[in-house]
């Protein structure tokens, strides 16, 4: 049973801080961000990254929620083979202000794969950060693709990994397109089926009614 928009509906923090600028428009390179739980970072995701700051030598990866030691140790060898874990930062847990204060420092956020995130995909919408994504054939796989089609941001959906690492170079050569979208995404959020829930709540319940219906249907009297 699919509903009409997606399966989330989004209540932003009520604590959430305001949307900062781009930050690569200070720093002069442009910084990706993971916030999704550690044990999504698959050997297959880190290779995907290592390879897109192989094609960004400017660029660098910010990491939040993996514990020093050796859950940061696994990231880094796994850019050393690239010759890019110079350009890692770490962000061990931190408290849900900080992770959310984190987005500041981020320009683009980085969806891992195949476990795609949801609540991390919205909050960083909120925050005004998009993030690049490539679904697989899972639902798992497809959490942040159904939330950025629903937002209209599917420039950000890739078909392919080739596509993801593209996405994210068509995008750092783009600073200024990337701020004006920073700063109007918020609002697009707010205004979008992903934070409705009188609505999300209605297509539920048609849902239910359906399947309701449809057993009525196949139910012999």
């Amino acid at each position: 049973v699919r509903l009409p928009d997606a399966q989330w509906c989004y209540e932003p923090a009520s604590d959430a801080p305001p949307v900062s600028t781009l930050p690569a428009l200070e720093n002069g390179f442009i910084t990706f961000g993971s916030f999704n739980n550690y044990s999504k970072l698959t050997d297959a995701t880190l290779a995907l990254w290592a390879r897109l700051l192989a094609a960004l030598p400017d660029a660098c990866l910010l990491i939040v929620g993996a514990a020093a030691g050796q859950a940061q140790e696994r990231v880094r060898g796994a850019f050393s083979a690239a010759g890019v874990a110079d350009r890692l930062r770490f962000l061990p847990r931190v408290s849900a202000a900080e992770y959310r204060a984190a987005y500041a420092q981020v320009d683009l956020a980085l969806d891992p794969l195949p476990f795609s995130g949801a609540t991390t995909t919205l909050d960083a919408l909120w925050q005004g950060v998009p993030v690049i994504t490539v679904p697989g054939s899972t639902s798992s796989s497809r959490s942040s693709a159904s939330l950025l089609s629903v937002a209209r941001l599917n420039e950000f959906i890739a078909v392919d990994a080739e596509d993801y690492v593209a996405i994210a170079v068509h995008w750092a050569s783009r600073l200024p397109q990337l701020a004006a979208l920073r700063m109007n995404l918020r609002e697009r959020l707010a205004a979008s089926a992903l934070t409705d829930a009188p609505r999300f709540t209605r297509a539920l319940e048609d849902a239910y009614r359906a399947m309701w219906h449809t057993w009525c249907a196949a139910t012999p009297r």
